[in-house]
């Protein structure tokens, strides 16, 4: 195909389960940006989460960011599309997530917010130690997220860790019938994230293409997860990873390797060689 840009999830694609870019994909890359494509990293991230390895890579210049509630310009220093929620839906969902049974965050202007009692408590959800890390080093608590909210000038997504995982289609389904106003979907076994309707992976690759006149055939995308199916589907060719849930790997036109076999660095090199 002709590829002009891949976009690329992190966590569970490009990331390996330490969190890191393995070898093979970033030759991979360093390849595919000497042939002339653009290289964008799309995450359920805040950009603040971005991790460092990633940050690290040169040629990086857009980042899809909050499951595509912005995408930022690195080299302007400034987002280039969004779609946040606007204040009163977040409101409300803030609202309805207070009710259930679960730790609460934020991401907004291109940070997180967490409050300050969720933050003590996170020990008691169950996450991985490099989750917990991962939360504490990208949060900032907060005594009120009404507060929080309140004072954003974009607000991004809005996320609930679950207690318990086991009640998460319940939680989904309910938030979908109390909030029509917002995307409902989920990228780990204990959360669910709250976006615009806007706000989709595959609505920001559709707009960055337009932005530097590249058709959207022209575009591949790698993911894993839920929130990575409309990308797959809005690009000329979706690729899931082997570890992608069986949803995740319908929408795709084929199937690569593992996160943990360099599954990107395999897909990339059969683009380059067709």
């Amino acid at each position: 195909m002709d590829c002009r840009l891949i976009a690329l999830d992190l966590d569970g694609t490009l990331l390996d389960g330490q969190k890191r870019i393995p070898p093979e994909n970033l030759a991979a890359l360093e390849r595919a940006h000497r042939a002339g494509i653009v290289l964008v990293p799309a995450s359920g991230r805040s950009r603040a989460g971005i991790p460092d390895c990633v940050k690290a890579v040169p040629y990086f210049r857009y980042f899809i960011t909050s499951n595509g509630a912005s995408v930022w310009d690195r080299e302007l220093e400034k987002e280039v599309w969004g779609a946040p929620i606007p204040p009163d839906l977040a409101c409300s969902a803030l609202d309805i997530l207070s009710g259930m049974d679960g730790a609460v965050d934020v991401y907004a202007d291109g940070g997180g917010f967490m409050g300050a009692a969720d933050m003590a408590g996170l020990e008691e959800l169950g996450l991985l130690p490099r989750q917990l890390a991962y939360i504490r080093g990208t949060r900032r608590p907060v005594v009120s997220l009404r507060d929080a909210l309140c004072a954003a000038h974009s607000i991004e997504l809005i996320q609930i860790f679950l207690r318990d995982p086991a009640g998460k289609p319940v939680c989904m389904a309910r938030l979908r019938e109390r909030l029509p106003g917002l995307g409902i979907v989920t990228s780990m076994d204990n959360n669910i994230e709250l976006n615009a309707l806007g706000a989709t992976k595959g609505a920001a690759l559709t707009a960055l293409c337009g932005c530097l006149g590249i058709p959207s055939a022209a575009s591949a995308a790698f993911g894993d997860e839920q929130n990575d199916i409309s990308m797959l589907r809005a690009a000329g060719l979706g690729i899931a990873m082997g570890n992608s849930q069986p949803a995740v790997k319908a929408a795709a036109g084929f199937v690569t390797g593992t996160n943990e076999e360099a599954g990107v660095a395999q897909a990339i090199r059969r683009l380059l060689e067709e």
